[in-house]
């Protein structure tokens, strides 16, 4: 009894045909290293810039809701007509002559 492979051309999932591919992109000299060192140098750009966003987005975040809660419960206080909850000071300006 002999196991016969059926081959077939339709694709079988999302992957199929990839070793096909970087076969025949191989007969292009120096496509492969190209494109690997292509792909090394965006990546060693590219995380800076992701790494320092996420930074900021986490320093930043926290001071942008505590500004926004506090813009709200003046906005509330404005429209109950509540009163200030600190007095402003008067600040002493020397005179210029």
């Amino acid at each position: 009894m002999q196991d016969q492979a059926q081959v077939s051309d339709s694709l079988f999932h999302a992957g199929a045909g990839t070793a096909q591919v970087v076969t025949l992109l191989g007969l292009i000299p120096g496509f492969i290293p190209s494109l690997a060192l292509t792909l090394l140098i965006s990546a060693i750009l590219i995380a800076p810039i992701v790494i320092v966003g996420l930074a900021v987005a986490l320093i930043a975040a926290p001071l942008y809701l505590a500004s926004r809660v506090i813009r709200r419960t003046r906005r509330r206080r404005q429209r109950h007509g509540e009163a200030p909850s600190f007095r402003p000071v008067a600040v002493p300006t020397p005179h210029i002559s």
